[in-house]
């Protein structure tokens, strides 16, 4: 919980989205020079944005398009 900051909780409660939220802060502070692509920023965006749940990641081009 050390790395919680305002953009975990949503209004207060953490949702479906606070460890998305979490999972794309750790994306674009480790990974962030080794993700290209379009889809790939896009991903960590919405993450960071709470704009997708872990049900809805799996469905998201990125992941698609990985090798």
């Amino acid at each position: 919980m050390k790395d919680w900051d305002d953009g975990t909780l949503d209004g207060g409660a953490y949702t479906k989205t606070s460890e998305m939220y979490q999972l794309g802060k750790m994306l674009r502070k480790e990974f962030d020079d080794m993700v290209l692509s379009e889809h790939g920023r896009d991903f960590i965006e919405r993450l960071i944005g709470e704009k997708m749940t872990a049900q809805e990641s799996l469905r998201h081009e990125w992941i698609h398009d990985l090798p």
